[in-house]
């Protein structure tokens, strides 16, 4: 595959090069691409121009000025479109109908990313395979399992036909097969002409496609949000097999798996109905007494780590081709998260309103979102003109403003999904048996009734691989989970036909153990139809905050913070989304882990919206939502007190680690001192703050190193008391990064290069390579041994907030202590004859870190042992690997003239900016390079005179190599902090004009 890439790579090349570049080579004049930070003064356009189209008479203003471009009849359209692309390559839609309006969204995102819109609408409905070939079916039928596409065909049936909704899908579909149908050569993109996909044998786009992309979003923004409940199980018993009763490391899970966030920032202090938070009751004084409070709550996951390995490895989506990468969100194990914040009146330097968004999801090419403005009021056909960006898979605009109203949303971490283990009779009838279960929650044997496992048949389209046949075309891997599949032709198709077990009142079997005594299922929110695209097309209409939380109570499936602000001054944030009700809730058998199927523990309703998280107009005058704890309920690491102990609604478990959250706290109110006492905030302020690099996680863990060289410096010094295991560790080269790099380091993570290399930058970027070098080894060697001898797993924020715990709060660990008075987790539990202290792990951490930066060229080290060359920004890069897994389509390319090895870049691990390249918990990773942040750089000030905004997205609006918005943003923009304007009012897009497109009936 790899060796045909090449060969067609080769082709574009020559073409585009013949060609001028790209399909939209004419769109070379307008104002070019200075302009991103004028003042055109905002506002609303001119709602009194009577013809969103307007015919061409030779002369007129505004929009009929510009030069049309390009002209395009076609069938069934109400009227004459207009479609203006500006500097950056964004359109802006005008329209005279509705049905116009979301026809000319589908054409636009056909035109600029039909490739992306492919594999955005095949993976959730797991077709890949009749794209890709059947190596695909390793990413097809796992994703099955949600029967995603299924529940988007309920979706779809259930809209009544003359709904707003359903109109606004088919009409997006016609537009999307009105560019396919009218498209030549490769102008649906080379990566399709490569896979043989043309206008004439490409599948018609529907509305069904966009539901099921839909539908795809929300599992990637819900489905074990932040702490994956079969990879937390796995971990809890492979712990308490490793670590029993008597270990010294027997509170291990107590202790290093902890949901208490490093930094406690939550995003309310109240309950919705005013109460506080439950007091923390305080941990036991003695050791012995916090054991027992431990051992009280141990999960009972007794005899069933082999069925949730099974049923882990089943929900593992493989890759389905030459490193394909069909996805949303960031890489797994790694920190990720989003950042949002609003700003009310009392803050403001204007007295307006002001809101920042940056969602941070996988950073590919083409990027995630699609920028775009779409427009009804300058025909007069309705109030509607809305900023913002889509996905390139659906109409409508998702976070934007209308000129009303601004909003942006993050996720928010609810507990949405349950595993149950199932108690299986395998003679009870049926092809698999059935479950016991209590459907009414009564006590006893006698009311137990048996549920026959019913089958849910999928049928996978894809063609046989060369020299093979249907059958033997088949991944093992998918033959091996399914021994009863059938594969037969059809045509020239193969068609692979298998059964999917279901528990109705559940969801889908996952796994059975192998003496067909017990299965685990999974119950998600997202298995039930709900209308999410409803909530964004009712927010793009709401001209108040009462009609925009109404329109939000539509969005069910997903767990989002909301945040909105008004030019009439309100500021708002909500929490949106469907959490179950469970019948019942304990510590024996918590909901964030795997329950019982019998029905004690089945979902029986739902938490009523009062009961979410939400506020108007707090008295702070502000909001700050990074998925962070909404009422520091996990705050003392017990997220049941409150329900248990006050009778409040479950809501979640465990949240990010609260360091974003805090650090735009700070900046906000000022604690940072950065500010004049009493100055109020600006949008410049606000773009600074998202772009903040400020190493939360070096705040913090840079004292460890801090003690372990004073008492490396003691033991040097023979003084009383001191570890002789240290002495002599300190080599000149650690004593030359401490003395003069970290030591005194404000902490700030700059690159040293490209624009950040004043002197200043350039020492503190040299401070942020070696803490990270250092981190990278010290986190594994911390942990990684102790999980190494339990064979199991933690992400890099579980292992990050244990550690944080484990060094911070002493006084609540359960697990004993070495010789040096701290937990006995920093001694190797591979070195028998001898007991490390954390000093000496972090001292050997500190050597190994240095020796592996001067020793490696980059990526993972500089080559050199001169500490002056080691700038951040030559290891922390950012490559936008492209959608197909094909290097020569990555921006930058590896033969990139200027960053052949990626945009360099400031920050680390959970910064607010964020960059993470993740830790690793097992073994030290050296691969600083990373793959997820900001999708968005969405800043919106909102006044009584209009409204300001700004954006830049991780690569360029139109997903064709060797178009001028191809990498244009990235390049310019993003990589370097910077954000263009969002031009709204008419006169502001046709001064800023470049290309001019008409769409009329035919």
């Amino acid at each position: 595959m790899k060796a045909t890439w090449a060969l067609m790579m080769m082709a574009v090349l020559l073409l585009t090069a013949a060609c001028g570049g790209g399909d939209d080579a004419e769109d070379t004049g307008g104002a070019g691409q200075d302009g991103g930070t004028q003042d055109t003064g905002g506002g609303t356009p001119d709602a009194g121009t009577p013809d969103a189209g307007g015919e061409d008479t030779g002369g007129g203003t505004g929009i009929e000025a510009l030069k049309v471009d390009e002209e395009k009849p076609f069938a069934g359209l109400d009227g004459r479109i207009n479609v203006v692309r500006d500097s950056w390559g964004v359109p802006h839609i005008y329209a005279a109908s509705e049905h116009d309006l979301f026809f000319a969204i589908g054409y636009m995102h056909a035109k600029d990313r039909y490739f992306q819109m492919e594999t955005f609408r095949r993976f959730p409905s797991g077709t890949l395979a009749e794209l890709f070939g059947a190596v695909a079916l390793q990413a097809d039928e796992p994703i099955r399992i949600h029967h995603m596409r299924k529940t988007a065909q309920e979706v779809y049936d259930a809209l009544p036909a003359d709904s707003d909704i359903k109109k606004a899908l088919d009409a997006y579909a016609e537009g999307v097969n009105a560019f396919v149908g009218s498209a030549s050569g490769m102008d649906l993109g080379i990566e399709l002409s490569m896979l043989g996909v043309t206008p004439k044998n490409a599948a018609p786009w529907t509305g069904v496609d966009c539901l099921a992309f839909g539908r795809y979003q929300t599992y990637d923004l819900s489905y074990d949000n932040y702490l994956d409940e079969l990879d937390y199980a796995d971990a809890v018993s492979a712990l308490l097999a490793a670590f029993p009763q008597g270990d010294p490391r027997e509170g291990i899970l107590a202790d290093l798996h902890t949901f208490k966030p490093p930094r406690q920032a939550a995003v309310h202090d109240t309950w919705p109905d005013g109460t506080t938070h439950a007091a923390w009751k305080g941990m036991p004084q003695s050791r012995a007494d916090r054991l027992a409070v431990y051992r009280d709550r141990l999960p009972r996951l007794a005899g069933t780590r082999d069925l949730l390995r099974k049923a882990r490895e089943r929900l593992a989506v493989q890759s389905p081709a030459a490193g394909l990468k069909p996805r949303l969100l960031c890489d797994r194990g790694k920190p990720c998260g989003s950042n949002n914040w609003i700003v009310g009146p009392t803050l403001s330097a204007s007295g307006g309103t002001m809101l920042a968004n940056d969602t941070h999801l996988g950073l590919d090419n083409p990027p995630v979102w699609y920028e775009m403005h779409m427009d009804l009021a300058r025909s007069g056909a309705a109030d509607l003109s809305v900023m913002g960006v889509s996905f390139p898979a659906g109409p409508g605009v998702i976070l934007g403003h209308n000129g009303h109203l601004a909003w942006g949303a993050t996720v928010e971490a609810m507990d949405v999904t349950d595993y149950f283990v199932e108690d299986l009779d395998p003679d009870g009838g049926g092809r698999w048996g059935t479950v016991t279960n209590d459907p009414d929650g009564s006590a006893g044997p006698e009311a137990a009734v048996q549920v026959e496992i019913v089958a849910r048949n999928e049928q996978f389209r894809y063609r046989p691989d060369e020299g093979s046949d249907c059958a033997g075309s088949v991944p093992q891997p998918v033959k091996d989970r399914h021994p009863e599949w059938a594969a037969a032709q059809d045509g020239d198709w193969c068609v692979l036909s298998i059964d999917y077990p279901e528990v109705p009142h559940h969801g889908p079997v996952l796994a059975f153990s192998e003496d067909g005594t017990s299965a685990i299922t999974v119950h998600w929110t997202g298995h039930d139809p709900s209308n999410e695209v409803l909530a964004f097309f009712l927010a793009g209409r709401a001209k108040t905050q009462a009609e925009f939380e109404d329109a939000f109570d539509n969005f069910r499936v997903g767990a989002q913070n909301m945040v909105m602000i008004g030019r009439d001054g309100h500021i708002f944030h909500t929490g949106s989304a469907r959490v179950p009700v469970r019948r019942s809730i304990d510590r024996t058998h918590p909901p964030y882990l795997p329950m019982p199927g019998t029905g004690d523990y089945d979902w029986i309703g739902e938490v009523d919206d009062t009961q979410i998280p939400h506020a108007l107009d707090p008295a702070k005058g502000y909001v700050v939502t990074a998925n962070n704890d909404p009422l520091g309920i996990a705050f003392d690491g017990d997220p049941l007190n409150e329900v248990l102990d006050d009778g409040k609604p479950y809501l979640g478990f465990v949240w990010d680690v609260g360091w974003r959250a805090g650090r735009i706290t700070d900046r906000i109110t000022n604690a940072t001192g950065e500010r004049p006492e009493g100055a109020k905030l600006t949008p410049d302020d606000i773009k600074t703050i998202q772009s903040d690099h400020f190493s939360n996680s070096a705040s913090v863990f840079v004292d460890v190193l801090r003690q372990a060289v004073a008492d490396a410096e003691a033991a040097d010094a023979d003084a009383p008391d001191s570890d002789p295991a240290l002495k002599g560790m300190l080599t000149a080269k650690m004593k030359e990064a401490w003395g003069t790099y970290l030591n005194g380091w404000n902490f700030i993570a700059s690159s040293g290069v490209r624009n950040e290399t004043t002197q200043d930058d350039v020492k503190r970027s040299i401070a942020a390579s070696i803490y990270n070098l250092w981190l990278t080894t010290f986190v594994p060697y911390a942990v990684g041994d102790e999980l190494g001898a339990a064979g199991a797993w933690m992400s890099d924020d579980s292992a990050i907030r244990g550690l944080h715990h484990i060094i911070k709060d002493e006084a609540e660990l359960v697990m004993e202590t070495g010789p040096d008075g701290r937990s006995i987790i920093f001694d190797d539990v591979s070195t028998d004859a001898v007991t490390e202290s954390l000093s000496f792990i972090a001292l050997k951490a500190l050597a190994d870190a240095i020796a592996r930066g001067a020793a490696t060229p980059v990526p993972g080290g500089f080559g050199t042992d001169d500490l002056a060359q080691w700038q951040w920004g030559k290891l922390h890069t950012l490559t936008l690997e492209h959608a197909s897994g094909e290097d020569s389509f990555n921006i930058p390319t590896p033969n990139d003239k200027d960053f052949p090895h990626g945009f360099p870049r400031h920050g680390d691990n959970w910064a607010v900016d964020a960059c993470d390249y993740g830790v690793g918990t097992l073994a030290p990773d050296y691969d600083f390079s990373y793959s997820g942040g900001p999708a968005i750089r969405m800043v919106i000030e909102m006044t009584s005179a209009g409204v300001r905004a700004w954006n830049a997205i991780p690569g360029g609006q139109v997903g064709k190599m060797g178009n001028k918005h191809y990498d244009d943003q990235i390049r310019n923009l993003w990589s370097v902090n910077d954000r263009h304007e969002w031009w709204y009012a008419e006169d502001e897009v046709v001064a800023n004009a470049e290309w001019r497109l008409v769409l009329k009936p035919q």
